[in-house]
């Protein structure tokens, strides 16, 4: 349509934007930053031996926990703000039936990660750790909830990714069904070029034959001999 782009063009750009959004939405969200933290973590709290010293590397755990999952919250809603507007631009541009794409939630992960450090205040958040086998003890503990936190990332990670899926399917399958229309329409505009092409040919065929007829037929006829 005139004044409009090409859709498989926009598309296109759509895709390098949404796949660096998603980079960045894994850069908080993702297991391997998750377990830089634990291994940081553990570090900090051999070197701190005084209760309140490893109360607060602990307590910074959970908070960069929580942390990471407000910004990747902040980050979904941003993929899925520039999701619904590129499906509104299609909608509106080339006439593409697209449902507003569904919005993910983190609310449970964060709640888990909570529910987590509850467990750790109830337990560990006031005692007061004089010998190396209540801090041995404080280690294995921050190392049980640590692998709960790390299950809670992963299972938002498989959902996360299987939600990116999703809210780009639908317009995926748009844009392979607009091509594929294309590609019909430039076939068909070829087989009737290919077919007038033919019929010019024909045409022009005919015209010679008639006019080799017309020619003969203005000449006079040959005159005969007397006989005998």
């Amino acid at each position: 349509r005139r004044g409009h782009s090409d859709p498989a063009s926009v598309f296109q750009a759509l895709r390098s934007v949404f796949a660096r959004a998603s980079a960045e939405l894994f850069a908080e969200l993702g297991i391997h930053p998750l377990r830089e933290e634990i291994r940081t973590t553990r570090e900090q709290m051999v070197r701190s031996w005084f209760s309140t010293g490893l109360r607060g590397v602990m307590e910074g755990f959970f908070t960069s926990a929580r942390s990471r999952l407000a910004r990747s919250q902040a980050k979904t809603d941003e993929i899925a703000g520039m999701v619904s507007a590129m499906y509104r631009k299609f909608s509106t541009e080339h006439g593409m039936m697209l449902a507003a794409p569904m919005k993910f939630s983190l609310a449970r992960y964060a709640n888990e990660v909570v529910r987590v450090e509850g467990v750790y205040h109830d337990r560990f958040g006031l005692v007061t750790i004089f010998s190396n086998d209540q801090l041995v003890l404080t280690q294995k503990f921050f190392e049980s909830i640590a692998s709960r936190v790390r299950e809670t990332f992963e299972a938002a990670n498989r959902d996360v990714e299987a939600w990116l899926k999703a809210v780009m399917a639908p317009l995926e399958g748009q844009i392979r069904e607009h091509q594929s229309q294309l590609r019909r329409r430039i076939e068909s505009i070829k087989h009737i070029q290919d077919t007038s092409e033919t019929l010019e040919e024909r045409l022009d065929e005919t015209s010679s034959r008639v006019a080799e007829i017309a020619e003969l037929l203005r000449r006079p006829p040959p005159i005969s001999g007397n006989r005998a």
